[in-house]
């Protein structure tokens, strides 16, 4: 049983248009459906505050996107990646609250979840190459679940794919259910913080607007890598390093390129 502390009732209903005890609940359930809200051993009642509830202080001036009206003509994002409420000018959620859609910086947040999620679920592990299952004649033997989740989520067309995006919303367990355990090996690590940018994401569309967005994606991006830092497996560490040392390899010959270039310019003849 919990109960809402005055100051964090104030801040829900001025925030979020939180104004009764179904929309509480609602609340709490969408933002704090991975949390432990138990009781303390000194608390008859569980309280929930600012803090319980990721409500923090505003330090600076909200933005105010009322008066921003997106182009008629057309939008501007990089379409695998682009919100659905981008794509269809409709929001994912409300919640006794709408307003027209425009575009703001949770869109952006969003876009690089769905690019990071691309790169799980399409990249052999670090350095950007396509996973063998997703490669010319080896996509016929290529998971049909992996296949799917890549073409249905981004690289179909513009409706089906913001369709997907709406229907994924409205689910919050799907996201861990159906496009994570396709996630490549390497990426393992990032579910939890996936999950978790998940959760965020679901509050910030379902009770707009949220001040504290960048700073908990942040926090959470953070305290991922301080968690994985000297856990990947021997074989991952491997894959790392000679990711690693191509990369270090490439700037060297680009640097090497950028001195030749200077000395063809200087001579007047190139410097073989």
């Amino acid at each position: 049983r919990c109960h809402i502390d005055k100051a964090a009732f104030f801040e829900l209903y001025n925030r979020y248009y939180v104004t009764d005890v179904d929309d509480i609940v609602k609340f709490v359930k969408v933002t704090h459906s991975s949390k432990d809200l138990s009781k303390n051993a000194n608390e008859l009642v569980r309280i929930l505050r600012c803090d319980d509830l990721d409500i923090y202080p505003e330090t600076e001036p909200r933005p105010d996107f009322s008066g921003h009206d997106p182009w008629a003509a057309s939008r501007i994002a990089t379409l695998p990646f682009a919100s659905a409420e981008i794509l269809t000018d409709t929001p994912y959620i409300t919640m006794g609250h709408y307003e027209p859609v425009s575009h703001n910086s949770i869109h952006d947040v969003e876009a690089l979840f769905w690019a990071t999620q691309y790169l799980c679920l399409t990249c052999d592990g670090p350095g950007g190459s396509r996973r063998h299952e997703l490669l010319g004649d080896n996509v016929g033997g290529a998971p049909e679940s992996l296949e799917r989740i890549v073409f249905c989520f981004f690289e179909c067309t513009t409706n089906v794919l913001a369709n997907n995006r709406q229907r994924l919303f409205s689910d919050k367990k799907a996201l861990e259910s159906i496009i994570m355990p396709q996630f490549h090996p390497y990426f393992d690590s990032l579910k939890p913080l996936m999950a978790e940018w998940w959760r965020l994401l679901r509050m910030a569309y379902t009770f707009p607007p949220t001040p504290a967005m960048h700073r908990q994606v942040i926090a959470a991006i953070e305290k991922t890598l301080r968690e994985i830092e000297g856990t990947l497996p021997s074989t991952l560490h491997a894959a790392t390093e000679a990711e690693l040392a191509r990369r270090k390899g490439d700037l060297a010959r680009a640097q090497e390129f950028r001195l030749w270039a200077q000395q063809s310019l200087t001579t007047g003849s190139p410097a073989l």
